[in-house]
């Protein structure tokens, strides 16, 4: 096994399991075979560039990251992002709708 197949093949393994997500699911989504992404994720085999792009995008990575020496990158809490966005969104429609409501009542 090559560095970069020993590389990938950690990357993908902890970027996935950093998920939850199970070599079956990777698959489905990457629609191959569970048994590829095992020999990638052993360092047995190297994806071609399309399933490349498919794996990061599932693993919620940008492609590079895949090859990172080091740490991979933390997956980004997509249920915060969006929660904290809706927050903000409801605390300015109440304040619209009460500025509203005030020019409303002025006149």
């Amino acid at each position: 096994m090559t560095y970069i197949h020993s590389l990938l093949a950690r990357n993908v393994r902890k970027a996935r399991r950093n998920l939850g997500y199970t070599q079956s699911y990777v698959a489905e989504q990457c629609n191959v075979s569970t048994g590829h992404i095992s020999e990638i994720e052993h360092g047995n085999k190297f994806p071609s560039a399309r399933l490349f792009e498919q794996l990061a995008h599932v693993l919620a990575l940008e492609p590079y990251e895949l090859m990172l020496d080091g740490q991979v990158p933390e997956v980004p809490d997509h249920h915060q992002s969006v929660s904290s966005f809706a927050d903000q969104l409801k605390r300015q429609l109440v304040v619209h709708v009460d500025e509203l409501v005030r020019e409303y009542l002025n006149h």
